[in-house]
């Protein structure tokens, strides 16, 4: 296949699975479908998913695109991922309080939204080091939400995992270790803590 085809399917594959649009579809899925919720909270609790995990993660990235601090939403220097990242693992955890404390929300959703903060403050961490695939987490992370909400049915859908990791590779935002450290995160971290968030509450 021609360089240039390959690359212009990489980056409408980066595009389309890019984190946040991700996060929107996950928590859709898991609010609307799940028929013991009010429509009323269905609304609800989805309006809050939007502020504290799309909204005011976005914002965070446009204010440093405003300021000249970075050039795009796909981050390309590390050095430069550690302020939205952290301004996202607060956003994050302040989500999760507000649900855990205010809401009777589903486990299966609560659990997500810690498994959402917890990911991204295990990446911020290695941010300070290293470069890890946030693309491949942000895909990882929740198809194993999915699948603990749908069932086997989702299992097909773990190659979506290596479409995305092989894209990232290939419009050489990163390598093939960053893509794999990514979805380990998404995949285990997410899995252990989905499976023992239900377990014990």
């Amino acid at each position: 296949m021609n360089k240039n085809i390959k690359e212009k399917i990489a980056e409408i594959i980066s595009t389309l699975f890019f984190p946040i649009i991700n996060s929107i579809i996950t928590f859709m899925l898991i609010i609307f479908l799940d028929k013991n919720i009010t429509i009323k909270n269905q609304i609800l609790f989805f309006s809050i998913t939007i502020i504290f995990y799309v909204i005011i993660p976005m914002m965070s990235i446009m204010i440093l695109k405003g300021l000249k601090k970075i050039e795009s939403f796909d981050i390309f220097e590390r050095e430069k991922r550690i302020i939205p990242l952290t301004m996202t693992v607060i956003s994050y955890f302040i989500g999760f309080f507000v649900f855990s404390n205010y809401f009777e929300a589903p486990l299966l959703l609560k659990s997500l939204m810690l498994c959402y903060a917890i990911n991204t403050f295990i990446v911020l961490i290695i941010t300070f080091w290293w470069k890890v695939s946030i693309h491949a987490l942000g895909i990882s992370g929740p198809i194993v939400a999915l699948h603990f909400f749908f069932g086997n049915i989702i299992i097909p859908f773990y190659l979506i995992i290596l479409l995305v990791g092989y894209s990232r590779v290939i419009l050489k935002r990163h390598t093939v270790a960053q893509v794999v450290v990514g979805s380990f995160i998404g995949v285990f971290s997410t899995a252990i803590q989905i499976y023992f968030y239900l377990l014990l509450l």
